[in-house]
This record gives structure tokens, C-alpha cells and sequence, in this order.
């Protein structure tokens, strides 16, 4: 997968870091942090570019999971309520449904939160070495290449309209129990109206 590709490359990006410094370390040849400098600025062009490819299906797949929880976690609610959807059958796939389309969430989330880890890492080179020992030229050379990679950090992005990762379950919860609170409200208010309103979640979604 693409993503795990991306993951890897940090890693590897992460040695490849490492090694450099102990070769500034004993020849104070800074090619080295030329070369993993450039290597990072190809793995970030290369997510950049699965972002463009992908990121309207990412988006896409996004909303429908999150409308689509909505509308099976309704139906699994009025259940009861609606006799016509209270077959076991039609319960066994509300619920079937309802974990798939769960599951994708959580996917998606783990996916961006395992990039943008990974893209940290190479940063905890220079953490992990005592880079004041340099001398002055190879430190500001050092210093720019912290700055310029944590000014980069790498993240899966939906189109560039929204940065897929952990911090999309807050208010993905948050609009689920606000758009299902509202619809159940609906069936304090009879039968036809609760019908009517899951008639038109199933149109919509």
C-alpha cells in the first residue's frame, strides 16, 4: 500500500539521518545531510502526490462513512419503533453496515496518524545527538534542516480540505450524536413523521 510505503520511507529516512551525523561527526563532511535533506523533499513530494491523486476518493469515502453511520445508527434506534424496518434480517445488516462503515473510519484515521508519526522521526536524529558540538557552519546547516523539516511535516490530507488522522474522531463523534439526536427527535412526534424522515435519509444518503 502507499501509504505503508510512505511510513517506510520515513524510517529509512530516520537511519539515513542517523548515519549522516556520525559521518559530520568524525569528517565533518555535511554532503551527507545534503543528501537525506533532499530525500526527505522527494518523500514529501511523493505524498503530496498521492494526496492530489487520491484525496478526492479519500474525502469522498470520509463524508459517505460518517453519513452513512448516522443514518444505520438511526435505523438501528427505531428499530422498535418502526415495524416495518424490525425484521431480523434487515437487523442483522443495519448492524453489519453500521461496523463497516465504522471500521473505515477508523482506517482512515490510523492511516493519516501512522504518516504523521512517521514523519516526525527523522527529527529525533537531532535530538538523539549532541549537535553542539559541530562546528558553526555544520550547526547552522543543522538548524536550518530542523527548521525547514518541521515546517514540512507530512500529513494525509482529503483533498486538501481536511488533514485525515486521530483528530477527525472528536468531531466526527460529535456530529454523529448531533444529527442522530435530531432525528430521533422526530419520533416523539408519530409514526408517519419517523417514517417520513427515514424515507429521507435513505434517499439522501
Amino acid at each position: 500500500m502507499l501509504t505503508s510505503l510512505i511510513v517506510s520511507k520515513f524510517n529509512n529516512l530516520y537511519d539515513a539521518t542517523n548515519l549522516a551525523l556520525q559521518v559530520c561527526t568524525t569528517t565533518g563532511n555535511t554532503s551527507a545531510l545534503e543528501q537525506v535533506s533532499l530525500t526527505h523533499q522527494q518523500i514529501n513530494g511523493a505524498l503530496k502526490e498521492i494526496n492530489r491523486c487520491f484525496g478526492i476518493q479519500m474525502l469522498m469515502g470520509i463524508t459517505s462513512s460518517l453519513y452513512t453511520t448516522i443514518y444505520y445508527l438511526y435505523r438501528i434506534c427505531t428499530i422498535n419503533y418502526i415495524k416495518t424496518h424490525s425484521n431480523p434480517h434487515e437487523q442483522i445488516h443495519y448492524f453489519l453496515s453500521l461496523l463497516y462503515r465504522s471500521c473505515k473510519l477508523i482506517i482512515y484515521t490510523v492511516l493519516g496518524h501512522n504518516i504523521s508519526n512517521s514523519s516526525k522521526k527523522p527529527l529525533e536524529a537531532f535530538q538523539n545527538t549532541r549537535i553542539l558540538q559541530f562546528p558553526s557552519k555544520t550547526l547552522e546547516q543543522i538548524q536550518l534542516l530542523v527548521i525547514l523539516w518541521q515546517g514540512q511535516q507530512a500529513t494525509l490530507s482529503g483533498f486538501s480540505v481536511v488533514n485525515i488522522g486521530p483528530w477527525l474522531l472528536a468531531p466526527i463523534v460529535g456530529n454523529v450524536i448531533t444529527y442522530l439526536l435530531v432525528a430521533l427527535q422526530f419520533q416523539n412526534s408519530g409514526p408517519d413523521i419517523s417514517q417520513n424522515v427515514s424515507a429521507y435519509l435513505e434517499y439522501v444518503l
